[in-house]
């Protein structure tokens, strides 16, 4: 089994939208990276072991215990949309509601070659990895008035 997990996202872009009364309908999009970390285990015992089939097998037993995953940064792209609202307004500022989905993909790159050198004479893939998924996320923001107002 191969797993890759994501311990950082971030996404970069604008917000284009549209606002009247107290709310603001958007779109946004842009650039997007992904720090991935993901590795090969066997099914039945969890152990790490080389990426290929038959690696669980008697040959690589020994070798169970090295990790031949990887870990990468993957550049890709991201689109969304979202809506926000003044929930309550103050002397000091602004209470702002909103909620947003994006999606994301940052596509493939390899992780880990496996080859004659690092895998030995059998014939193994290599480890690529790559990640994609939607986040939705509702944030509350209060903006000031600032000292003009």
């Amino acid at each position: 089994a191969s797993t890759t997990k994501i311990p950082g996202l971030l996404t970069v872009g604008p917000r284009i939208g549209y606002a009247w009364d107290r709310f603001m309908v958007y779109g946004t999009g842009g650039y997007a990276r992904a720090r991935l970390e993901g590795s090969y285990t066997c099914g039945d015992t969890g152990l790490p072991v080389l990426p290929g089939p038959g690696a669980c097998g008697a040959i690589f037993g020994p070798v169970a215990q090295l990790d031949f995953g990887g870990k990468t940064w993957n550049n890709g792209w991201f689109a969304g949309v979202g809506i926000d609202f003044m929930a309550y307004q103050t002397a000091f500022g602004d209470v702002i509601l909103g909620v947003e989905y994006q999606h994301f993909d940052v596509g493939l790159k390899t992780a880990f070659t496996c080859d004659v050198a690092h895998c030995g004479p059998t014939d193994h893939q290599n480890f690529l990895q790559g990640a994609r998924g939607d986040i939705v996320r509702a944030r509350v923001t209060f903006k000031t008035a600032g000292l003009g107002r």
